[in-house]
């Protein structure tokens, strides 16, 4: 799926690649909680394992300690993020690849195929779960991590209320999750959070609308300086 939206998200976590694991914690947490449910799955001894998503690496070391006999087949749209994580943990049974998510280019089946905070970004989720389906083995599930609806509700209800066009990214609602996380992140300014999703590459839209500088410093003076990150944990697993 090459769109004017997929060739910006590309761009902007490209761009963050520098910075993103010191402004990553939200995602880092969310890795570490989406790890829990691991040991749970239907995973055999010497799995084949597909991640998408993989950003620099803070899910991938999860999988590689849980399941430590896999073959590892890790992914990521931006090639900077990519190299980093290869980098990082390259090693025996581990194959690196470019790739977008929506559109697996890759031959299955997999015992287990995982993401952590990817999923917001597809633009088509309910296809790409279904495509991403075709490649498990019988039993197999996805496991992912996603932001839910209530992420960043401060700022959307601050723009509502100013009748100025939201643009920020827009969560999933996943009917029923294995778990729900609420993150209250506290910043010194209202601005350190737009600075925030720019220093992890998170400032890519699917709106075209932009606020105008005057819209931007009156939606910030009103929003004030906490912002909610709703995690949501889920899988989706093929029936016997």
């Amino acid at each position: 799926m090459n769109t004017a939206f997929k060739q910006k998200i590309i761009a902007r976590f490209g761009q963050a690649v520098a910075s993103y694991d010191d402004h990553a914690a939200v995602q880092k947490q969310a890795a570490k909680r989406l790890a829990t449910f691991l040991p749970a799955l239907p995973v055999p001894e010497f799995p084949h394992i597909l991640e998408i998503g993989c950003g620099t690496g803070f899910f991938t070391e999860h999988l590689i300690a849980t399941y430590p006999k896999a073959e590892l087949f890790i992914t990521d749209i931006s090639e900077p993020m990519l190299q980093i994580c290869k980098n990082r943990y390259a090693g025996p049974n581990r194959h690196f690849s470019l790739m977008d998510g929506e559109a697996p280019d890759i031959t299955g089946p997999f015992d287990l195929i995982a993401s952590s905070m990817t999923f917001q970004w597809f633009e088509d989720f309910e296809g790409s779960i279904e495509r991403l389906k075709r490649l498990l083995s019988p039993q197999a599930c996805i496991l992912f991590s996603t932001l839910g609806a209530q992420s960043y509700i401060e700022w959307k209800s601050t723009l509502k209320d100013l009748g100025l066009p939201d643009a920020v990214l827009q969560g999933q609602r996943i009917p029923e999750p294995l778990a729900e996380d609420i993150f209250q992140t506290h910043y010194d300014r209202p601005v350190d959070f737009l600075i925030n999703l720019k220093h992890i590459g998170a400032t890519a839209s699917r709106q075209e609308a932009r606020l105008s500088p005057s819209q931007l410093r009156t939606a910030l003076r009103k929003c004030g300086n906490k912002m909610t990150y709703h995690v949501v944990y889920a899988a989706d697993c093929n029936r016997p």
